[in-house]
């Protein structure tokens, strides 16, 4: 049974005309395309908001009184609103797409990154045995170091290992034939600790290379990682301490270097 109550209710009258919470409406003026959802409503207002937009993720609020409602907003017409949900039937993809050629090249960084980590933590003896210093960037030894006791991997950040690279010399070769090249990553500007926070050190990108072979006291190898055969420097002389490491960088041909 109707009230006098409900009849003088501007929420109740509201209801009748179609209008309820959560309902979907659209804005009887055509420059605004969104739909609205009726989120709630008091003695004298309704309030709205938009679904977000597709693009840009934006939600736009509306208030509008009820003497105003009829005019202003309309509830989504049902041809609109079947078209608010559509139910993806085609056959989905597998959770992880092994299938897909960019998985298996992600999966292949991830691994290598794995282990060249994992390899630089079982020999932090080695990287203890370093120090660092800037400007310029270089890497000494800490103690005398008898020949081949100094073994340093490539390790770096995710980012620095890619299947292409313009710059990088250094290669790992792995399973199925992959190939992925390792460039450096990013050294820290200045000795301040704060800025060490983002910096992968790993002493391997700190050698120095040479053109004097009196100077170089490492050496360019492989080593088995795993499934992985990865670049290695390893000091192929005595080394005292303070000694700067450097390898033998090797000489360009006169024909390549004119180009």
């Amino acid at each position: 049974m109707v009230s006098l109550g409900d009849m003088s209710d501007p929420a109740f009258l509201a209801s009748k005309e179609g209008y309820k919470v959560g309902g979907l409406y659209v804005c009887k003026s055509e420059a605004d395309k969104a739909v609205y959802v009726l989120e709630s409503m008091d003695e004298t207002t309704c309030f709205f908001k938009s679904q977000p937009d597709a693009v840009t993720g934006n939600v736009l609020e509306k208030s509008v009184i009820y003497d105003a409602l009829v005019k202003t907003m309309k509830p989504l017409p049902t041809s609109m609103a079947d078209k608010q949900y559509v139910k993806l039937t085609a056959p989905l993809p597998d959770h992880l797409p092994a299938s897909s050629a960019s998985f298996r090249k992600d999966a292949e960084r991830a691994r290598l990154y794995l282990e060249l980590w994992e390899h630089a933590k079982m020999h932090q003896a080695s990287n203890a045995s370093v120090e660092y210093y800037l400007h310029p960037a270089n890497v000494r030894s800490k103690l005398n170091a008898p020949k081949g006791n100094i073994k340093l991997v490539p390790a770096t950040d995710l980012q620095r290992i890619a299947h292409k690279s313009a710059t990088s010399q250094f290669v790992a070769h792995g399973p199925d034939e992959a190939t992925l090249f390792m460039d450096a990553p990013l050294k820290p500007r200045s000795a301040e600790a704060s800025e060490w926070k983002a910096v992968a050190f790993s002493p391997f990108w700190w050698v120095k290379p040479t053109s004097n072979s009196a100077e170089a006291n490492m050496k360019l190898g492989k080593m088995k990682l795993g499934a992985w055969s990865v670049p290695v420097f390893e000091n192929h002389k005595p080394v005292k301490a303070n000694d700067v490491l450097m390898y033998l960088e090797k000489e360009e041909p006169a024909a390549k270097r004119a180009r």
